[in-house]
């Protein structure tokens, strides 16, 4: 469906999308760019998953922790 984007509610031509901010409901897989922790608390995100309470952290060294870049 050359053309056309596909929206929760279907496929939507791609003239009829209007001004449209999908940065947010992208899904990504960046497991191929996980690298070494960066700052020493980093290192004990390295096999955690993602959760509230890590999420200081995470802003701060994001590409360290595998859940964090796998694919969502």
């Amino acid at each position: 469906m050359k053309d056309y984007l596909q929206t929760v509610t279907g496929p939507v031509a791609r003239e009829d999308m209007g001004l449209t901010l999908p940065h947010e409901h992208l899904f990504n897989d960046l497991s191929s760019v996980v690298d070494a922790p960066c700052y020493p608390f980093s290192q004990q995100l390295v096999d955690k998953k993602v959760t509230a309470e890590i999420q200081w952290a995470l802003k701060h060294d994001p590409y360290c922790c595998a859940n964090n870049m796998d694919r969502k």
